[in-house]
């Protein structure tokens, strides 16, 4: 019994980009939220959380929030934009 080969052929690998995107998006999502409750930002939420209390007293009866933007001048973020 002697082994023979079969015709080649060319394989085909598909990547599923809309499932490697929800994992990536999932992934920055933990990230943020465990950078967010991390030690280096608690005088930032500490702030924060100070300020909405005194607006909620100065405004007492409405509905008021807090916002916070957040914005980035990285060189190394800038350098991954194509």
């Amino acid at each position: 019994m002697r082994g023979r080969t079969v015709g080649g052929g060319v394989a085909t690998i598909t990547v599923d980009w809309h499932a490697e995107l929800v994992k990536a998006e999932s992934k920055l999502i933990y990230e943020f939220h465990r950078w967010l409750r991390s030690a280096e930002l608690y005088e930032i939420r500490a702030a924060i959380a100070q300020a909405s209390q005194e607006l909620v007293k100065a405004n007492q009866g409405t509905i008021e929030t807090v916002k916070v933007f957040f914005t980035c001048a990285s060189v190394e973020l800038g350098r991954c934009n194509p």
